[in-house]
């Protein structure tokens, strides 16, 4: 963690060490949200992000697609007169006609009759293996990697998590 947190810090990103100097959390500053890194010895990263004001499905978008490719992509135009959709909808939509692998996940919570269901992006088959970004409804965004550890492991995970944190500080400007 801590060549990953001396790596977002020479980008010029203003990052926060949670906890104590062996923590594996970060906390890094951005204008849209709150964001926080994890990063295991093992060479397991987990960046999340929640948004701080009415989350962004064009930016939740953006973001998968970033942490997942390396780029935005071409965001397709939006169908008007889908009013029914919900945002992880919106945003899961979207990342499929920009070539991802969007899947659904469920979880009911029997004893409270209720469901709480979120996206799972993956690139398609036979790229960026082992890693994933989960959407929920309120603009919550998970993007979770698991690397061999070392320094090309903590190269990738500050160069991701910069572009990441980078479309983040130009909402509201197209990508």
């Amino acid at each position: 963690m801590r060549q990953v947190a001396e790596g977002l810090a020479r980008t010029g990103l203003d990052i926060r060490p949670y906890g104590d100097e062996g923590s594996s959390q970060i906390d890094i500053a951005c204008r849209a949200g709150h964001c926080t890194l994890w990063v295991s010895d093992f060479g397991t990263a987990e960046w999340e992000y929640w948004p701080v004001q009415d989350a962004d499905p064009g930016l939740a978008a953006d973001l998968a697609a970033i942490l997942l490719t390396g780029h935005a992509q071409a965001s397709p135009p939006r169908r008007p007169g889908r009013p029914h959709l919900t945002f992880k909808g919106i945003v899961g939509l979207d990342l499929r006609a920009r070539g991802l692998d969007v899947e659904l996940a469920v979880y009911p919570e029997e004893d409270v009759l209720n469901v709480v269901a979120e996206i799972v992006i993956t690139s398609p088959a036979g790229t960026g293996a082992g890693m994933q970004v989960w959407v929920t409804d309120d603009g919550h965004l998970t993007w979770k990697r698991d690397y061999q550890p070392g320094e090309p492991a903590v190269t990738a995970i500050v160069e991701t998590v910069t572009r990441a944190i980078t479309r983040l500080h130009t909402a509201g400007q197209p990508a």
